[in-house]
């Protein structure tokens, strides 16, 4: 009997080994097996960790043959021009050369008339002035979230131009930016802005109604000079200039909504030839 159970547990024993051997045994095919997949899974992607990216990724692919050049701080680049692209839509990349787009040159796009949208990545930060001047087939313009200034005559006389949406981080608007938009219809303005440039809307007729953001303070010479399509503008209580002929030639111009009381809206300082603005009826928010 004795015998007997000793070879049982010696038995028993023999199988609970053979058992955890048989475990570990799994365990290990199963961790190559996962180190496997990853490995293919790096490989397909090509990523590592190693790389990581300082640019946002880019959903479009970037237009091959735009000219760049180096920013005077040798740590950025801008954009220069068309170079030798031919699409007429154009996507500007984050980086060029390993180092980041910050901006787009004076004139840089000027007179392409046959350029319908237009996609600027995050980095950059400035528009120089008459970039897109003369673009009267641009119909779509992407501003992302970053671009601080946008300089005189970016957009003007692109005729194309439905809609603008300006992004928060800016605060003004140079002049004559969407001057002689005729298309334009609507602008939406960012929280931030505190004023808009000489003529900026001049000769958009498109548009017929603005509200300009709370953060206001003035409103430029001429911003809405021959608009003759306005009928409508919302006007924030904190402006407390509107200057020479802001909105001489806006004869459609019935409704004035004032952000502020009927006290407060006769403090302004009007400047000369803003007749058609106080004419209109001025609906007072107290």
């Amino acid at each position: 009997m004795k015998n007997r159970r000793r070879i049982g547990l010696l038995l028993s024993c023999f199988l609970l080994v053979c058992g955890m051997l048989l475990g570990l045994a799994a365990c290990g095919a199963e961790e190559k097996n996962g180190t496997e997949t990853n490995g293919a899974e790096s490989a397909g992607t090509g990523t590592s960790d190693t790389e990581s990216s300082s640019f946002p990724e880019e959903v479009l692919p970037s237009t091959e043959g735009l000219e760049f050049v180096l920013n005077e701080n040798g740590e950025s680049y801008a954009v220069k021009g068309i170079g030798t692209a031919t699409e007429t839509e154009i996507v500007i990349p984050a980086a060029y050369e390993g180092k980041p787009v910050t901006s787009i040159l004076k004139k840089a796009f000027a007179d392409c008339t046959e350029l319908t949208s237009v996609t600027i990545p995050k980095g950059v930060k400035l528009i120089g002035e008459s970039a897109f001047e003369n673009c009267t087939g641009l119909t779509n313009i992407t501003l992302p979230e970053g671009v601080i200034a946008i300089e005189h005559r970016v957009f003007m006389g692109c005729t194309g131009l439905t809609s603008v949406t300006l992004p928060e981080s800016m605060t003004s608007i140079g002049v004559q930016v969407f001057d002689g938009c005729t298309g334009l219809t609507s602008a939406t303005f960012p929280k931030s802005l505190k004023s808009i440039g000489y003529s900026v809307f001049s000769g958009c007729t498109g548009l017929t109604s603005v509200t300009l953001p709370e953060s206001m303070t003035s409103i430029d010479g001429h911003a809405f000079y021959n608009c003759t399509g306005l009928t409508s503008i919302t006007i924030p209580e904190g402006v407390t200039d509107i200057f020479e002929d802001a909105f001489l030639g806006c004869t459609g111009l019935t409704d004035v909504f004032y952000g502020g009381s009927a006290e407060d809206w006769e403090k302004i300082d009007f400047w000369y030839s803003n007749d058609l603005l106080k004419s209109a009826t001025i609906h007072y928010a107290s």
